[in-house]
């Protein structure tokens, strides 16, 4: 299973990629949304997992943008845990949160 993580915390990213090699998946990550050139990458993987505070972007903007482009699962990762904030990523097409 092949799984991109996007989150801008290098130390969050570092351990969440070692537990995940650990157990045998395939991991990238990208620290910013401008590392992305073609969207359509997206789809090359199996799971996606997605913070929603990514400096000057905003994670939710990013799935409203490409979730009708992409059928990979988008799993929203993020200390944004409200209600309305868990509602809104469901709303967006978020996988889960």
């Amino acid at each position: 299973m092949k799984i991109l993580i996007i989150e801008d915390n290098i130390s969050l990213v570092s351990t969440l990629k070692d537990v995940l090699e650990s157990n045998n998946y395939e991991v990238d990550y990208l620290l910013s949304l401008e590392e992305i050139d073609d969207y359509a990458i997206l789809n090359s993987y199996d799971l996606i997992l997605l913070d929603l505070m990514l400096g000057k972007y905003n994670g939710l903007d990013f799935l409203k943008t490409i979730r009708d482009d992409i059928n990979t699962p988008i799993i929203i990762l993020t200390a944004k845990n409200t209600k309305d904030d868990i509602m809104r990523g469901f709303g967006l097409g978020a996988d889960d949160y």
